[in-house]
């Protein structure tokens, strides 16, 4: 469920487009029951939903084969919300939250007691949001149940680790937001959730240094994926990785969109080859996007990951045929390899296929 907060002065009409747009769908298929489903359902929600300040009331879902069993037994229907496009929700929820006042917002969340995902694209420090996440019980249920939790871009870096910390069972934690990153904040939430994260996903305009990076990782015993990304220097977070040990990572993904300094290429080379090398046994995808001129030195330390399956080079060299075959036979698992040319239009310049490249 994504959490947006839509402008103060709503247009109704925006809403009734996409309803309209659900209905032409359903008139172009007459004989598709789901289209027509889709229609009506989203038509009563949007009903229920705006303008009149209500949470959209259970729906009631008839099965006439379901129906004629239960009616032997005299048992009545019980009422349940049907499976719908994420998008109709996102945007009912989103008129509900711009509309309704933080005090009564907590029904929203009650009324949903099976969402194990949230995202938050608005920012929340500058509003009573803000202190009714963290001091309102109801909220705190919510955030108990959640397994993954996501900052996207208009969202503030302090929010997401505030609701991150009243998340124990937590799974997966992306944080994709502009500005800086206060170290100690991300580290003191680690505790909490550090023991059940297996996937990290941190894309800042900075990045923490590298010994902030190496603590927040090894308080993360069952990490399975790592994404590390931001504008600037990127080396701290490949230092950091390369001296670490994460047994059970098996996915990588580090980016960085500044254009390297050429007359540091051979440290470049040694601290990416000290990366793969550190994770080659366990490593199945690793993806690298970089202002930089590949080397042949890289190119010989991915040839030790021999679980790899999925390979992503955006870099500023594309591969030779020779250098793929060679890719191809260090690592036989190898089914999807992707090489971008970053500083131009993404265009494929090598095979993508799910079988041998």
């Amino acid at each position: 469920m994504e959490i947006a907060r839509p402008p103060k002065s709503l247009r109704a009409d925006r809403f009734e487009r996409n309803i309209q747009a659900l209905r032409i769908i359903a008139q172009q298929r007459p004989d598709d029951p789901e289209a027509q489903r889709r229609a009506q359902v989203a038509t009563d929600l949007y009903l229920q939903t705006w303008p009149h300040h209500t949470l959209p009331t259970p729906v009631t879902t008839y099965n006439p084969a379901k129906s004629r069993r239960k009616s032997r037994k005299k048992s009545r229907r019980t009422g349940s919300i049907p499976s719908l496009p994420n998008e109709i929700y996102e945007m009912i929820f989103g008129y509900i939250l711009a509309e309704y006042p933080t005090n009564n917002r907590e029904r929203l969340f009650d009324a949903c007691p099976n969402v194990t995902r949230f995202s938050l694209n608005a920012s929340a420090s500058d509003s009573n949001d803000s202190v009714a996440f963290q001091t309102n019980k109801q909220f705190f249920k919510f955030w108990n149940q959640l397994t993954h939790v996501e900052g996207l871009r208009c969202s503030e870096s302090e929010d997401i680790i505030s609701i991150s910390k009243r998340c124990p069972s937590l799974q997966r934690l992306k944080i994709d937001c502009f500005g800086r990153l206060d170290p100690g904040t991300l580290l003191d939430a680690s505790q909490i959730w550090g023991k059940t994260l297996r996937t990290l996903n941190l894309d800042w305009l900075e990045m923490p240094s590298e010994t902030t990076i190496a603590q927040l990782l090894e308080h993360l015993p069952k990490i399975e994926e790592v994404f590390l990304g931001h504008l600037h220097d990127i080396l701290p977070s490949i230092h950091a990785l390369a001296h670490l040990s994460l047994p059970q990572l098996k996915r990588l993904r580090v980016a960085s969109y500044r254009k390297w300094n050429t007359d540091h290429s051979q440290e470049e080379d040694a601290a990416i080859c000290g990366m793969i090398t550190a994770h080659a046994d366990t490593l199945e995808s690793l993806s690298l996007t970089c202002l930089y001129v590949l080397s042949r030195s890289v190119l010989e330390a991915i040839k030790k990951a021999k679980k790899l399956e999925f390979l992503n080079l955006e870099v500023l060299r594309v591969l030779t045929d020779e250098e793929r075959e060679e890719l191809q036979a260090a690592c036989p698992k190898l089914r999807i390899f992707v090489n971008f040319l970053a500083d131009t239009p993404r265009k494929v310049c090598t095979e993508n296929s799910t079988g041998p490249i």
